[in-house]
C-alpha cells in the first residue's frame, strides 16, 4: 500500500500553476483542476483538493500529502465503497446527474485504487 501511496500522491501532485482572474476589485487566484485518475481495469473518476473543493485541509496548493481528505466526482460508474460519501447518500433525486463525494479520506481513495487494480 506504501507504494500505491506514493504513486498516488505523485500523480496528484502533477498540476499546473494556479490560474489567476483578475475582477474590477479583486484578484483571485484559483487551483488548476487535477486529471482523472485511471484505473487498470477501467474505472476513472475526479480527485480534487483546493480552498473551493470539500477537502481538509481546504487550503491551494499543498502537496498531496498534505490532504486529508479529497472530493470525488465524475465516478465512471457506482462503487460501494464510496458509496457512504455520496453527497445524496439516503436519498435520490433524478434531476441529479453527477455524484459529488465530499471528504473522502485518502485510505479511502487508496482502497478505491487499490479495489480497481491500481493506476494507469
Amino acid at each position: 500500500m506504501k507504494e500505491l501511496r506514493e504513486q498516488f500522491y505523485r500523480y496528484q501532485d502533477r498540476i499546473d500553476s494556479p490560474e489567476i482572474h483578475h475582477y474590477e476589485q479583486e484578484t483571485i487566484s484559483m487551483q488548476s483542476v487535477r486529471k482523472h485518475l485511471v484505473c487498470k481495469d477501467g474505472f476513472q473518476f475526479s480527485c480534487q483538493a483546493s480552498e473551493t473543493h470539500y477537502c481538509t485541509p481546504k487550503q491551494n496548493g499543498l502537496p498531496a500529502k498534505k490532504y486529508k481528505t479529497w472530493e470525488l466526482g465524475a465516478v465512471s460508474h457506482n462503487d460501494t465503497l464510496i458509496e457512504e460519501y455520496d453527497e445524496s447518500y439516503g436519498w435520490r433525486d433524478a434531476r441529479i446527474e453527477v455524484t459529488v463525494y465530499p471528504q473522502v479520506p485518502t485510505n479511502v481513495v487508496l482502497k478505491l485504487i487499490k479495489k480497481h487494480e491500481g493506476l494507469v
